[in-house]
């Protein structure tokens, strides 16, 4: 189980903690299911869609697929959070059809908003 997980949330039509280059994301870190909350995961989502707001209609960011991720794969989606439409992430490259992959930290989803 994962203490700490990291949302990485980029002004861009994707996003995670290891994005292509051209998708600089803006982290911001949050505590681990024993110090977990909606209330903090929300208020730290809200000042960075604001920042990111200023500068693109668009963020994104990744999320990991496995269950030590699932309070932030709730969160996301309740806030309007979708599929960016690529499909799954791993190792610094879109997962094609056939290809076997690890499922570990680095396998992702990226998911995007409309904040305007």
């Amino acid at each position: 189980m994962c203490t700490t997980t990291t949302a990485a949330i980029s002004p861009f039509a994707s996003g995670g903690k290891r994005m292509p280059k051209r998708y600089p994301p803006h982290s911001a870190s949050r505590a681990g299911r024993s110090r977990r909350s909606n209330t903090s995961g929300s208020m730290l989502m809200d000042r960075a869609e604001a920042t990111i707001g200023e500068r693109s209609p668009i963020a994104g960011l990744g999320v990991g697929l496995f269950s030590d991720y699932g309070a932030a794969q709730v969160l996301y989606g309740k806030r309007g959070y979708i599929p960016d439409g690529n499909g799954i992430y791993w190792n610094d490259a879109y997962v094609r059809y056939g290809e076997q992959v690890v499922a570990d930290d680095d396998l992702n989803l990226f998911l995007v908003k409309m904040l305007r």
